[in-house]
């Protein structure tokens, strides 16, 4: 299956999972390198595999075996619901660190749902937290990772 399908199929999926309307957009996905993509989201090196950037879209990495690789599907997936996330206005009355909380709270969960049907999880969720927005890293002098503990 060609990557624009299985974009397709996994919007879907993510709307189905989390509640949006399914007849969304695709978003245009771009694939870069590893190093591209840290770049372009971390300002250096970090493990980072995709993002959601509003205006531009969404950024996969080319090492992602998405034909063959469920979790590394579940990175595509992940992404999408940043993307339904903003298309549909969620968490938009939130303060800018509870709006980032929350929708990676969301965007895992929905993504380990997604990993259940082949037995598969994520990581740790604390651990997956530990990037943040700048304005976010140790706003209640707690520590970043204290800081987006689930609630």
């Amino acid at each position: 299956m060609a990557l624009q399908d299985w974009i397709e199929r996994l919007l879907a999926t993510a709307a189905v999972l989390g509640g949006y309307p399914t007849a969304a957009p695709i978003p245009p996905v771009t694939v870069i390198t590893q190093n591209e993509l840290s770049d372009r989201v971390c300002g250096g090196s970090c493990a980072v595999k995709g993002a959601f950037i509003p205006g531009q879209g969404l950024f996969i990495i080319k090492e992602l075996e998405i034909e063959t690789d469920p979790q590394d599907r579940s990175v595509l997936l992940h992404e999408l619901v940043h993307y339904l996330q903003q298309l549909n206005g969620r968490y938009a009355n939130e303060s800018a660190c509870d709006r980032f909380r929350d929708r990676e709270l969301e965007a895992y969960r929905l993504q380990d749902e997604y990993l259940s049907r082949y037995g598969l999880g994520v990581s740790s969720l604390t651990a997956s937290l530990e990037w943040q927005p700048a304005v976010c890293l140790d706003q209640d002098g707690l520590g970043a990772i204290q800081t987006f503990q689930p609630r």
